[in-house]
């Protein structure tokens, strides 16, 4: 089978391997799609938090092709998103529902190790499908089923903001989270949502998935002012930092309101110099999220339910070999860019029908 490998920093090797076999409680899943995250081309530029001879990808859905012989309540045909990260399902965490906080998620992720191979391959091996798998209904489609992970990231970021119905909210950062907030925030009875980000493209996004109001960022603007005019001069109730830049985390405590609360939904690896008097002045409570906790299948509710357009999110659909120049390349290249989904071996190009 075909997996593409990441070989050194920035590049990426489509090479041939193994098909995998299954044995004990494990299943084998060809895949369908798999997105391109922000994650992952971290990795390839920064080499981080993953290890080269890693084949990458995370943000993935397909069909079960066999199973081993312990793997009971599981078969052939089968359409499925994937959880990549399964708990240990022991510790205080785990325990408590808090699956993104055990210590071993990370470790076992697929798509992070050599161990653990993702998504960017025709099959893929599920060691813990219990844990990972969850069945797709037939209104929702592949193409839908390959945003599930993402997506479940956006909806645990509103469910611990406990957003309440009719406040109001910033969303900072209109890619691929951002717009997902948006949505659920939306669908969570909010007030004003307003959307702000350098693209005009995702801002016009964010509008179609539900933003009141969108705001440009354009050098030398007063954000803060903008803001503070759409909310009786006070503030949002919440900010959602969710473009993952050292700019959006100093700014997000001065947009919000006195009280209110920052939720850290981006993912930024910089030292960031802020000073404390700004948060305990304002009594501004900051509330980091990683990850999700049992949240793949309200997701998967969700899709079948609502009427969700996922083809506005997806910026292109590639076959495996052409992952880095017209994959990891594009996102680099084109900031408009919100999803490129890899299509490993010979699936059909269109997903008008499951």
């Amino acid at each position: 089978m075909k997996s593409a490998l990441f070989e050194a920093m920035r590049t990426i090797r489509i090479v041939e391997r193994p098909r995998p076999e299954v044995s004990g409680g494990e299943v084998l899943l060809r895949v369908r799609y798999c997105g391109i995250c922000g994650t992952d081309v971290r990795i390839y530029t920064k080499g981080t938090p993953s290890r080269l001879g890693t084949v990458l990808g995370h943000e993935l859905c397909g069909e079960i092709v066999a199973c081993g012989p312990e793997a009971r309540g599981h078969r052939p045909g089968t359409r499925v998103a994937v959880n990549p990260m399964p708990a240990c399902g022991a510790c205080y965490h785990c325990r408590r529902g808090e699956y993104s906080l055990c210590a071993e998620a990370g470790r076992r992720e697929i798509g992070f190790s050599p161990e653990y191979d993702g998504g960017m391959a025709e099959y893929v091996l599920i060691r813990q499908p219990d844990q990972m798998l969850i069945p797709l209904p037939d209104t929702v489609t592949f193409e839908q089923a390959a945003l599930v992970e993402p997506l479940a990231v956006s909806l645990h970021a509103v469910k611990l903001s406990g957003q309440r119905i009719g406040e109001t909210a910033l969303v900072l950062g209109t890619g691929m989270i951002g717009l997902g907030v948006v949505a659920f925030l939306r669908h969570a009875g909010a007030g004003l949502i307003v959307a702000a980000d350098r693209s005009p493209a995702k801002l016009e996004l964010a509008r179609r998935m539900g933003a009141d109001v969108v705001l440009e960022v354009a050098e030398g603007a007063d954000l803060a002012a903008q803001v503070r005019g759409l909310t009786g001069g006070r503030g949002p109730d919440r900010v959602f930092e969710c473009a993952g830049t050292p700019a959006a985390f100093r700014l997000a405590p001065q947009l919000v309101k006195r009280g209110g609360q920052v939720v850290l939904a981006g993912f930024c690896d910089e030292e960031v110099l802020i000073n404390p008097h700004t948060l305990v002045m304002g009594a501004v409570e900051l509330k980091a999220v990683i990850g999700y906790y049992d949240d793949f299948g309200d997701v998967v509710r969700f899709l079948a339910r609502q009427p969700f357009d996922v083809q506005d999110l997806i910026s292109g659909v590639i076959p495996l070999e052409d992952v880095e120049a017209r994959g990891f390349r594009k996102v680099l290249e084109d900031p408009g860019t919100i999803r490129v989904l890899v299509r490993p071996g010979s699936w059909p190009a269109a997903d008008a029908s499951n």
